[in-house]
């Protein structure tokens, strides 16, 4: 909070992201409520880009689970406290289009107004006192209320305001606050009736909240990691938000360079980025795709400028963003799928390494009678000299069906639109399938010869052969739970 105050993004203060240990959820809510109000205070004053964009929710849901019957909140007990009910309003001000929130923080408006007393301060721990004033002043600016002149906040016609300044001590010498009537001036008084004042002031002048600090500009790193997301087309891939200045924007030369797991490299160059525009923000995503072994694994990434610099290195996973939403409130069929989808790296990654995986009853119950429907179809005759060898699938970063020809020596083989070759063996490619397609099958035709086939036809080859390895068995399994989980998250 102080940093932004001045400036300093808080993703880059030397060496440290200190924003990174905000999205630690178990260290942040260990001790109660005040934890998460203030990590999404901080995390709102610049509206910072966390890593899991599910972290903002996960607060909110636990903070709404600690509401007291009848409205407010308490830091423990079972009645409502005037400090921690306006610190939390402070808090969930920026998210009052949920309706859930926006009912919550209503009834937390309402119960504020009834804890006022007659002279038009609050008490809590015993004693009316300037802290739990300055605290609810700060709420009603945050939620757009006026405290000096809203009548749910005047008793006897004294209005939050006009108790507060009850408590400036007009015969210090070193201008303070109060924290009781009867006492001297107190440092935390005087601290949070000046930011509660300040926080008025900005009210008055149409400024922003106090905590929105979003008018001052960062002083920020040229790129920047905001964040990562996963996408399931024909492949599996990583993408990584950045937000970069123009002068990177306009770099020719600049580039991500990513390195994948195993120790292959591949880059994007910023030109060639998606732009995308979110919250007021540009990103620009770079997008690394892995193959299914490599989803357990970190991905490592580094803007490399024109001028031979780079920026920091970030690393992410597919399983680091699957893990985040299997943490968080998402829909079974969102769960479902990014297990189906890390159980498919899992068994993957065994199979190409030649380990050794644990079959789980899930995976053993897929059998080739379930697949019969997706036999290999073919009509029609090759011509003279070329013989159809068979088919595979190739489960790189994307997923490809591949049907091998043997040609005689001698054949002319340019009328067909051949992928490759390999020696006497030609193939043709179907490629970029893919999770949802995995069973739709495509015609390949060469001359007047046509092969119908899905990349379940090769599961079910291999589920009917004797001669398939388990390891290979149970990535084809995998890959069939992935299918299927796909399927039922789109249908929702």
């Amino acid at each position: 909070m102080a940093l932004s105050s001045i400036g300093k993004d808080s993703h880059s203060v030397g060496d440290w992201d200190i924003i990174a240990p905000l999205e630690d959820f178990d260290n942040v809510v260990w001790q109660g409520i005040n934890g998460p109000i203030f990590a999404l205070i901080a995390l709102d004053t610049q509206n910072y880009q966390t890593s899991d964009s599910t972290i903002r929710q996960q607060y909110i849901e636990y903070i709404l689970n600690k509401e007291i019957d009848g409205g407010g909140w308490a830091l423990n007990g079972g009645s409502a406290d005037p400090d921690i009910t306006a610190m939390t309003l402070q808090a969930l001000a920026n998210y009052t289009d949920d309706e859930k929130v926006a009912a919550a923080v209503e009834r937390g408006i309402n119960t504020l107004s009834s804890l006022q007393k007659d002279n038009g301060g609050y008490a809590s721990w015993g004693s009316i006192n300037s802290e739990s004033i300055a605290q609810v002043i700060t709420a009603c600016t945050a939620l757009g209320i006026d405290p000096a002149t809203d009548e749910r906040f005047i008793k006897n016609g004294h209005s939050a305001v006009d108790a507060l300044l009850e408590f400036y001590d007009k015969d210090s010498t070193d201008f303070t606050f109060r924290h009781t009537m009867d006492g001297k001036g107190n440092a935390m008084a005087t601290d949070q009736a000046a930011y509660a004042l300040v926080a008025y002031q900005r009210f008055l002048d149409g400024k922003n909240s106090l905590y929105d600090m979003t008018d001052v500009e960062l002083d920020t790193a040229p790129a920047k990691f905001s964040g990562a997301t996963l996408s399931l087309g024909g492949n599996i891939g990583v993408n990584f938000h950045m937000e970069l200045d123009d002068s990177v924007v306009n770099d020719k030369n600049a580039y991500m360079h990513f390195t994948l797991p195993s120790g292959n490299t591949t880059k994007v160059m910023v030109s060639d980025a998606i732009m995308k525009n979110e919250n007021s923000r540009t990103y620009y995503v770079f997008t690394c795709e892995v193959a299914a072994k490599e989803i357990n694994d970190d991905i490592t990434a580094q803007m490399i400028f024109g001028d031979g610099t780079a920026s920091e290195e970030y690393s992410y996973s597919v399983k680091e963003y699957s893990d985040s939403i299997l943490n968080s409130d998402y829909s079974d069929e969102t769960k479902t799928l990014v297990k189906k989808i890390l159980d498919y790296g899992k068994y993957a990654k065994a199979y190409f390494s030649g380990g050794n995986l644990t079959t789980t009853s899930e995976i053993s119950s897929v059998t080739a009678d379930m697949l019969s429907d997706y036999t290999m179809k073919s009509i029609g005759t090759l011509s003279n000299g070329i013989t159809y060898y068979g088919s595979s699938l190739l489960l790189e970063s994307e997923t490809t069906v591949r049907h091998y020809f043997k040609v005689a020596e001698g054949t002319d083989v340019s009328a067909y639109n051949f992928s490759g070759d390999k020696g006497n063996y030609y193939y043709i490619d179907i490629t970029d399938i893919s999770a949802d397609k995995l069973d739709m099958a495509c015609d390949t035709k060469i001359g007047g010869y046509t092969v119908t086939y899905s990349p379940m036809s090769y599961i079910y080859a291999v589920l009917s052969s004797e001669k398939a390895s388990d390891s290979l068995k149970n990535v084809v399994r995998a890959l069939y739970l992935y299918n299927q989980a796909v399927n039922a998250y789109q249908q929702k």
